[in-house]
């Protein structure tokens, strides 16, 4: 798989999975209470402790991302529950310009990157002036031309995900990307049914697939999560890294109850740290594909391989015959092993040998 650098940190080729925690709206406060960036910072002191490599948020103006009039006029069944109107929610999720330098800069202190998926131009050019590392596409832009340009001509890497895609609008974008010089490219797999991710419609396969077609770094970005048993979310996370994704993402919040959008379906802090724990062994475990003998079977390869040893007591000058020897275990350092039992027959001793007593290469040759 490609290989690229966000930050000081290489992502794929072989290294350990790269694990985003989107906070996305899980910085709210409750209705009755007034924006506070200190639950921002403790999400980010959450996402570290959790073993995530990114805290990423979302970075957009309601009037530049949603159409108040056009989402009145239609039924959204998985916002169905919200209290308010779907223009007012994200007016209300709107992350103050104010907070990205603080955000950042906190971020940074604490040993985490700081990421933030941008819905517009202006949103793109704050992230530059706070001197982000890479950028988040999320699903719902993968078509929007003039934001995928525009960000790809910043030259940093960028991750996007391919939610609610066919294959022909995946490579449109990816072409998008290139055309505009950018082909620092990890894409990801995602299911876009935020309210309700079914595991078994996750399609980890697609992933590999999109891989292979466009030759890019991928990874997956999921959603499927049950607060009543948090290990199903994980199992997804899990199948992606053994098939080679090189990045995860996943919403984190405080707790699943928070009144914000995204709470319900997102990782609390112990999942998540569930998660990266046995995603990173996962990794470890699938190791780098190269058949060697590892330093847990010294032992075994001495205890439990067989050489050759003399069946019975032997003089200097004997001609060796297949009764005079036999394989038997364990192996010593040195030893003859029994593929080449053909070449020793016949062969004269140059030294006496005991019964039970290993073959050496000394006893058949002079020094």
């Amino acid at each position: 798989m490609k290989r690229l650098k966000i930050g000081k940190q290489w992502v794929g080729d072989g290294k350990k999975p790269y694990w985003i925690a989107d906070i996305s709206a899980n910085w709210m406060p409750t209705p009755e209470q007034k924006p506070d960036i200190r639950k921002a910072f403790k999400l980010i002191d959450a996402a570290k402790q959790a073993g995530a490599d990114v805290a990423k948020f979302q970075t957009f103006q309601a009037p530049k991302i949603v159409s108040d009039v056009g989402f009145k006029s239609m039924k959204i069944t998985h916002q169905a529950k919200w209290k308010k109107s779907v223009y007012e929610v994200y007016e209300d999720a709107s992350l103050k310009f104010d907070w990205h330098q603080k955000l950042a800069n906190y971020c940074k202190k604490v040993g985490i990157e700081f990421m933030s998926t941008p819905y517009d131009k202006e949103s793109v050019d704050l992230l530059e002036k706070v001197d982000v590392n890479a950028y988040k596409i999320g699903s719902g832009d993968i078509d929007y031309i003039e934001l995928l340009t525009y960000i790809a001509k910043k030259r940093k890497p960028i991750i996007i995900s391919s939610g609610a895609s066919d294959l022909a609008t995946v490579e449109l974008a990816i072409n998008t990307l290139r055309k505009a010089g950018n082909d620092q490219i990890i894409l990801l797999q995602c299911i876009t049914n935020y309210a309700l991710s079914p595991i078994e419609q996750a399609g980890v396969e697609a992933m590999v697939t999109m891989g292979k077609a466009f030759d890019v770094a991928y990874g997956y970005s999921d959603h499927t999560y049950d607060a009543d048993n948090p290990f199903h979310g994980v199992v997804v996370p899990l199948i992606a890294v053994t098939r080679g994704a090189c990045v995860i993402e996943k919403h984190l919040c405080l707790r699943n109850d928070d009144e914000t959008p995204d709470a319900p379906f997102s990782m609390t802090p112990q999942a998540f740290a569930l998660m990266t724990k046995y995603g990173n062994l996962v990794k470890t475990i699938l190791g780098s594909g190269q058949k060697q003998v590892v330093a847990a079977e010294t032992d075994s390869s001495i205890i439990q391989r067989r050489c050759l040893r003399a069946a019975r007591d032997l003089k200097k000058g004997t001609a060796l015959t297949k009764s005079m020897v036999e394989a038997l275990r364990p192996t010593p350092k040195g030893s003859i092993t029994p593929q080449f039992t053909e070449m020793i027959i016949g062969k004269k001793l140059t030294q006496s040998i005991s019964r039970g007593e290993a073959f050496a290469w000394k006893h058949l040759f002079s020094t």
